[in-house]
């Protein structure tokens, strides 16, 4: 029988067979690791070249909202872009939003709309145009035209330009300008036409006369206008030779000077080196209670480091500025010596900004008056003091009704008397401020006897006060113009009597009652008799109208003609953020031992005659124009998105530097967003 051998024969080739099937599953995992590898690399790289692509068009788009300030602002019309790039061939859409008070502020700035184009424009033609009469240095910032002269009087002196010159005439060797001045112009000057810009917005059709003045009860006080028309050159006189050394406010709002009481000799005097007058928004200040001390309000001043602010808000500032525009008309005018006067006009977009404005022709608007107005009762009524004989009718005497009201007085009377009366009720709508021309009484009537012995007429006005008073007339009826007729006549005879003590005002018209007496005594058994027809007020009145510069002002200065508006004294300071603007008018300035800046949006004006004296430390420009597009807006703040195929790849938050325009940016945050 066998014996089976056991050894391990065959055993290397299960050992072998294991080895390379675990090699074999090391290799295809191995080989599948690789491939997932591959594929993560290759997303890795793409989704870089995503990022850089998001990264490089934030970039651009920053670069560009640098170079322009007006984008990115939290202001109606000031778009936040949206621009599309393609960096490392990746599409990328990039948008902002501006935050909250972006970029606000800065009020209008100056734009082609609200400034004109000349620091000084003159358009006299026979007369001197631009006059420069003292033996400094006159600087201008801005265009200067001519429509005839410019002139420097003293040989030794300039009038330097920083901006071309045109003259329609000749113009002095000394005056300096690039490029030089073009003087004897052949044909039509540059900007040289007056463009009629009208007064501020939200004029009114009539003017308003203004309330009382507050605050004025003695020397340093705190004196408050209010907007309206003025119409007392003596009344606004009064007031600052009361109450000298104080503060002078006028609240924002449109002023009208028109002084009915003036003459070529009586301007408005501002005068006193510690008066102080500021109109418009106030600005670094608080104003106190009217009649209160004086509170210290800033004026601009020239520093180290530019123009100080003064007291009222300018439209370069941040927010809109809400100033005042005084409007001159017929012979009014302005005359300091040594105050401080600053006026900012209101802030407009689309307007000119002007701060003093001389009425002209074009906009004198007279289409309202003057007028008459017949004002026929509407109702009558016996006098209750009356004798009870009275009128028949009376309650029918109306203008032109045709019945007729009578009063009988029977035989055997003495002295009987009746009254016919009637109140005005239908006055016509008059504008505050009208001006009542005359007041008449309009009457027909008829005595139609001898026995007729009296016959008296009254204006009263409804509140009380005086009243207008009539006796009968004792001559012919036919050249009797002052006194009622009782002459007896076949028809009933017309009167119109003007009534001139009575009150020329509207308000004592309102309400008037007119009332018709007659006292008939006994001749000879016969009855008086006595009849009214119709009786009346008739009123002749003018509406309150913006009128024409007049008088001195429209003259040459060279003959007896006077400024619209002169300024001497040292130190006398006059800062107008706004134009000046009076085409028919003449200005006189002098910049004496002062610093600042006097008209920084120009003038417009017929001729002007400036002077520079030794003791001025202005070093800039008395006559100036903004730089187009300037405004001091803030800070801008926009949220910036960078998308690819739709979706957000990343957010970032940048502010940019106003003081800067934009140039300097910084990332509050930046996140990516894959």
């Amino acid at each position: 029988m066998s014996r089976h051998r056991h050894d391990d024969e065959g055993a290397a080739l299960v050992l072998a067979l294991a080895f390379f099937t675990i090699i074999a599953i090391g290799v295809t995992a191995l080989v599948t690791l690789a491939e997932t590898g591959q594929r993560a690399t290759v997303a890795v790289r793409e989704q870089g070249f995503e990022i850089y692509s998001a990264d490089a068009a934030v970039e651009h788009f920053i670069a560009e909202l640098q170079a322009n300030p007006s984008l990115g602002r939290d202001v109606p019309g000031s778009p936040c872009p949206t621009k599309d790039y393609a960096y490392n061939d990746e599409p990328t859409q990039v948008s902002c939003t501006a935050l909250e008070d972006s970029g606000v502020g800065g009020g209008t700035g100056a734009t082609e709309k609200n400034t004109p184009p000349n620091a000084i424009l003159t358009l006299a033609t026979s007369e001197d145009g631009v006059v420069h009469e003292s033996s400094n240095d006159l600087r201008v910032t801005g265009p200067v035209v001519s429509n005839s002269t410019a002139r420097v009087n003293v040989a030794s002196a300039t009038m330097t330009v920083d901006g071309p010159v045109q003259a329609a005439g000749a113009c002095s060797p000394n005056i300096v300008s690039v490029p030089a001045p073009d003087c004897n112009r052949a044909g039509a000057l540059t900007n040289g036409d007056d463009r009629n810009y009208a007064p501020q917005a939200g004029l009114s059709t009539r003017p308003v006369p203004a309330p009382d003045v507050t605050g004025c009860t003695g020397e340093g006080r705190f004196v408050v206008f209010e907007p309206g028309w003025y119409d007392s050159v003596a009344e606004l006189n009064s007031i600052f030779a009361t109450c000298t050394k104080s503060v002078f406010w006028f609240k924002p709002g449109i002023y009208y000077f028109d002084f009915l009481d003036a003459t070529d000799a009586t301007p408005w005097s501002i005068t006193g080196a510690q008066t102080r007058v500021v109109g418009g928004e106030p600005a670094r200040w608080t104003p106190v209670s009217a009649g209160g001390p004086a509170p210290i309000v800033p004026f601009p001043e020239q520093t180290p480091t530019g123009t100080s602010e003064g007291g009222c808000r300018t439209s370069e500032e941040q927010g809109a500025a809400e100033g005042v525009q005084w409007i001159f008309g017929g012979r009014s005018r302005l005359f300091v010596r040594d105050a401080k006067v600053e006026l900012c006009a209101p802030a407009n977009t689309a307007q000119q900004q002007i701060a003093v404005y001389g009425m002209t022709p074009a906009r004198d608007t007279s289409a309202t008056g003057p007028g008459t107005a017949a004002l026929a009762p509407t109702s009558a009524s016996r006098d209750p003091d009356a004798d009870v004989i009275g009128f028949v009718n009376k309650d029918a005497v109306l203008a032109s009704d045709g019945v007729a009201a009578i009063f009988t007085a029977t035989a055997g009377g003495q002295g009987n008397e009746a009254t016919v009366g009637a109140t005005v009720q239908n006055m016509p709508t008059l504008a505050p401020g009208t001006t009542i021309d005359y007041v008449r009484l309009r009457i027909r009537h008829n005595a139609l006897n001898g026995n007729v012995r009296s016959i008296g007429a009254t204006v009263e006005p409804a509140g009380g006060g005086t009243s207008a008073t009539l006796t009968d007339a004792t001559g012919s009826c036919s050249t009797s113009t002052t006194a009622l007729c009782r002459q007896p006549s076949g028809t009933p005879y017309e009167q119109v009597i003007d009534l001139g003590g009575f009150p020329k005002t509207a308000e004592a018209l309102a309400g008037a009652r007119i009332s018709v007496s007659a006292r008939a005594r006994l001749q000879g058994g016969t009855a008086g008799v006595y009849q009214v027809d119709y009786l009346a007020l008739e009123v002749g009145y003018t509406q309150p109208t913006y009128r024409a510069l007049s008088g001195c002002l429209v003259v040459s200065l060279d003959a007896s003609g006077c400024a619209l508006f002169e300024n001497v004294g040292s130190p006398t300071s006059l800062s107008l953020h706004g134009t000046f603007y009076a085409p028919r008018a003449g200005l006189r300035t002098e910049i004496t031992n002062a610093s600042v800046e006097s008209f920084r949006r120009g003038v417009i004006v017929r001729t002007l005659r400036a002077r520079v004296t030794g003791s001025s430390t202005l070093q800039g420009s008395p006559f100036s124009l903004p730089s187009i597009g300037s405004g001091g807006q803030t800070d801008r703040s926009v949220r910036i998105e960078a998308r690819q195929d739709g979706e957000v790849v990343l957010r970032a938050v940048v502010s940019f530097d106003a003081s800067t325009s934009g140039q300097d940016a910084t990332v509050a945050s930046w996140h990516v967003l894959r």
